[in-house]
C-alpha cells in the first residue's frame, strides 16, 4: 500500500542514511489539528514505521507553532447534518490511531520544536558534509502488523506547543526544542480531559519506564492549564536538550543522522525492551481517555467553555486590529 498522494497537511522528506522528516504543514492555521490532519498523521506514522528506508523519524512543524492543538471552528451545514456523535467518532478513530502508532513506533522518534522553520534546501549533516535530500525516494505505506518490531523516533519541537501537541510529544523517544518554546494544555479551560495517555505518563507512575513530571507539576499542567517554558520542561525530564534557534535543525538532523547509522535491529530491540511492558497499559489508557473525551466534548459544559474561549479570542483579535 503506497502512501497517499494527498497528505497535504504534512511535508514528508526522506534524507540520506534513513532519516525521515515529517513536518506539520498548515502554518497559516498554526498547524491546528482537525480530523483530516489526524488521519494523515496516522498514515504518515504508519508509513515511517513500516518502511525499510526509514531508520530515524524527526517530527516537526512549519511556521510559528509546532501545533496549536485542536482546531476550534463553528460546524458547517454538512457537519451539523452529520451530527456531533458521528463527527466525534470519526475524529476519535483518527486520533486513537495516531496515539497507537506513537505507542508502538519501533524506531527512534525525535520531536523538534522550533519556530519559523522550513525544510526547503535542507541538507542532512554527515561527517563528510555531503548529505543531501533524497528526492528519488517515494514513501510507501504498508498495513500495520502489531507483532512486527518497528523503530525509534525524535520530536524536534517548534514552539509554542498546545494541547495534543504537548501530550503526544511525551510518547516520543527524544524531545529537542529552542529556548523560547512554550508548552500548554488548556483542557480544563475548554471543558475537555487529558488525552494521548498524559493522565498516566505525565504524573509519577512507578509502573511505567517513562514518567515526565511528577504528580504536582503534571496537575499544574493538566488540571490548572499552566504554561510551561522550555527550561521547565527540560528540568521535568520531557525535553532532552535546548538548542539555539540559529543552529537548531542543523543540530537535530546531525544527531538524527548519527543515530541512523547505528545497527537498526539493535535500536529496535533496545526500544522494545524499554517499551514492551507498557504497550497494553498505554493503549488501555488511550481508549479510556478517548471515551471520556467524547463525553466531555458533547457536554453542555464544554460547549459553553468553548464558546467563551472563542469569544475571548475574537475580542483579543479585535482589540489588536484596532491598535493598528
Amino acid at each position: 500500500m503506497s502512501v497517499p498522494t494527498n497528505l497535504d497537511t504534512f511535508d514528508i522528506k526522506l534524507l540520506e542514511h534513513g532519516v525521515a522528516v515529517i513536518a506539520f504543514n498548515r502554518p497559516k492555521k498554526y498547524n491546528a489539528l482537525n480530523p483530516q490532519v489526524y488521519d494523515q498523521w496516522g498514515r504518515a506514522l504508519e508509513w515511517a514505521a513500516k518502511s525499510d528506508d526509514v531508520r530515524v523519524l524527526v517530527l516537526t512543524g512549519y511556521g510559528k507553532y509546532f501545533t496549536s492543538g485542536q482546531e476550534l471552528t463553528i460546524p458547517d451545514s454538512s457537519e451539523l447534518e452529520e451530527g456531533a456523535d458521528a463527527l466525534y467518532k470519526k475524529r476519535s478513530a483518527y486520533t486513537t490511531k495516531v496515539v497507537e502508532e506513537l505507542i508502538r513506533f519501533p524506531k527512534l522518534i525525535i520531536a523538534a520544536i522550533q519556530g519559523n522553520w522550513e525544510m526547503q534546501g535542507v541538507k542532512t549533516p554527515s561527517s563528510q558534509g555531503s548529505g543531501t535530500l533524497r528526492q528519488d525516494a517515494t514513501p510507501t505505506c504498508c498495513s500495520t502488523n502489531r507483532n512486527d518490531p518497528r523503530g525509534v523516533s525524535f520530536f524536534a519541537l517548534l514552539g509554542p506547543v498546545i494541547g495534543f501537541g504537548v501530550t503526544s510529544t511525551a510518547l516520543c523517544d527524544v524531545v529537542y526544542t529552542v529556548p523560547d518554546a512554550t508548552f500548554n494544555t488548556p483542557f480544563m479551560q475548554l471543558g475537555f480531559c487529558a488525552e494521548a495517555c498524559s493522565s498516566i505518563v505525565f504524573p509519577r507512575c512507578v509502573s511505567l519506564s517513562k514518567h515526565i513530571m511528577g504528580s504536582s507539576r503534571a496537575n499544574e499542567m493538566l488540571l490548572m492549564g499552566r504554561k510551561f517554558t522550555a527550561e521547565e520542561m527540560r528540568e521535568a525530564g520531557m525535553v532532552a536538550r535546548i538548542f539555539p534557534k540559529e543552529s537548531f535543525m542543523s543540530e537535530v538532523l546531525k544527531l538524527a543522522t548519527n543515530a541512523a547509522k547505528f545497527p537498526p535491529q539493535a535500536m529496535k530491540d533496545t526500544k522494545a525492551l524499554i517499551r514492551d511492558r507498557e504497550y497494553d497499559l498505554l493503549e488501555q489508557i488511550n481508549k479510556r481517555e478517548m471515551e471520556l473525551l467524547g463525553v466531555r466534548m458533547s457536554s453542555d459544559e464544554s460547549a459553553q467553555a468553548i464558546m467563551e474561549f472563542m469569544m475571548a479570542k475574537y475580542d483579543r483579535k479585535e482589540k489588536a486590529q484596532s491598535k493598528l
